[in-house]
């Protein structure tokens, strides 16, 4: 069995156990500076939601050079079905900000792509199901994760921090025919595939299960297993 055979039969376990695969080192170093030197070309950002510690995040359309790294072919491999459609934007937090639990509204899958991280002591973590359990990430690592399924958010960043959190996100429809969640908001413009300020819906309730172990951290080149938490 090949390596790409391997990485799809491994993530595809992940998600099915989990609902959540944690792929180390999955982009290089010039793939985040990309994403870094992009990010810097930005000079408009919106509001994630209305309140005083909310992140910021883009809107517009992500260079070609960049979204040629979205691996849509580990996709359909592990999923078996093609994508419909998709959304991508970049999440930036600064000092002070985080963004409350919720479940996401729309969408099959997810990606997340680590640009850029505080240090575990200054807070800015990922963390699913509940705040204790976070996910470490580093810049270059990918979380594939069912956002519309899992209760997620970030811990905040300490007021001290001249450190951020960059993360791009994108969000995945996959045959419209056979996905679960592709009716939750019709694919068409990006307003219309993710939630905007006026739709964020935050929950801070328990999920309706326990939380499941942390999921296993796989560098695709070496398929080596980290365990976290």
């Amino acid at each position: 069995m090949n390596s790409q055979s391997t990485l799809i039969k491994t993530v595809k376990s992940e998600l099915s156990l989990h609902s959540h695969c944690l792929l180390k080192d999955f982009w290089s170093q010039k793939q985040t500076a990309q994403c870094r030197h992009y990010v810097e070309t930005i000079s408009s950002w919106t509001a994630g939601d209305c309140s005083h510690e909310s992140w910021q995040e883009t809107s517009g359309k992500i260079p070609a050079d960049i979204m040629s790294g979205i691996p849509q072919d580990l996709v359909v491999g592990v999923c078996g079905q093609r994508v419909s459609n998709q959304v991508q934007w970049f999440n930036l937090y600064r000092n002070g900000q985080f963004i409350r639990g919720h479940r996401d509204a729309a969408g099959d899958l997810q990606m997340l792509f680590c640009i850029e991280a505080p240090p575990a002591s200054e807070g800015g973590q990922l963390w699913l199901n509940k705040v204790s359990n976070v996910i470490e990430m580093h810049p270059g690592d990918l979380l594939l994760f069912k956002a519309s399924k899992l209760l997620h958010g970030t811990n905040l960043i300490a007021s001290h921090s001249q450190s951020r959190r960059l993360t791009l996100n994108v969000r995945l429809w996959l045959d419209c025919s056979q996905s679960e969640t592709a009716g939750a908001i019709p694919p068409g413009t990006e307003a219309e595939c993710r939630e905007t300020v006026s739709r964020v819906k935050f929950s801070t309730r328990e999920p309706d299960h326990p939380a499941s172990p942390m999921p296993l951290g796989f560098n695709k080149q070496q398929i080596d297993i980290h365990y976290h938490g």
